[in-house]
């Protein structure tokens, strides 16, 4: 396992529920030495012999596993040293940039010239302007650049369009463009195609960021031994 000082950590219950956040402050050979994990600005002090799941940040991986609470240790800070663990469940970073989805979307493709203004940000201005051409498939991957759709019409490499993604989880519009296309056999869909993100903001992107980590960080909190 990687060490990095100062690097998140985030604290749950063996069911699963969000104690709080805290941060790696040292290590030794058979112990981590992080602070009291606090949530909404209150600590949440934790009793030697408890078991917890931990989610840990490095700069290259996310590391999912098991700990116990050893003791209190009293410093400068409050720190809670607690076991290294024997095994543990690894992501690598890059690993975010793509990710499976199932994601119900809408579309509307658009003409070579036909230019798309930066104002639309919710589904209700599309169906406004686009009405009639809305259409409607589905999102199986998702990263922050692009993602990978399967729609029901033959669409050519180039083909730009606008892209609502509306659920409870995330809502963002979005221009791409068609950079691949493949047949689909025994699918209710018939093309396959990659889509690459065009002039996305650094805000939507960030939403789409933050939707991917936490899909990921809910694989890493079911990790069981």
């Amino acid at each position: 396992m990687d060490y990095e000082l100062k690097s998140k950590i985030e604290v749950f219950s063996t069911e699963n529920d969000l104690i709080g956040n805290a941060m790696l402050m040292d290590y030794s050979a058979d112990s981590l030495y992080i602070t009291v994990p606090m949530i909404n600005g209150m600590i949440r002090n934790l009793k030697p012999g408890r078991e917890i799941k931990i989610v840990y940040y490095t700069k290259q991986k996310i590391y999912g596993f098991y700990s116990v609470i050893k003791s209190e240790i009293i410093d400068n800070v409050i720190l809670y040293k607690i076991d290294i663990p024997q095994n543990f469940h690894v992501v690598q970073r890059r690993k975010f940039v793509r990710i499976p989805v199932i994601l119900d979307i809408k579309y509307v493709t658009l003409s070579s010239d036909e230019l798309v203004s930066s104002d639309l940000t919710l589904y209700e201005d599309i169906e406004r302007i686009y009405g009639k051409r809305i259409n409607k498939c589905m999102a199986v991957d998702l990263s922050g650049e692009g993602m990978a759709m399967v729609v029901k019409e033959e669409l050519s490499i180039g083909t730009r369009m606008i892209i609502v993604v509306e659920n409870s989880q995330i809502n963002v519009v979005v221009s791409g463009s068609v950079r691949r296309r493949e047949k689909l056999q025994n699918s209710e869909y018939d093309y396959k195609i990659g889509i690459q993100f065009i002039d996305i903001s650094g805000a939507i992107k960030e939403k789409i960021i933050q939707y991917i980590f936490k899909k990921m960080r809910n694989q890493l909190k079911s990790y069981s031994r």
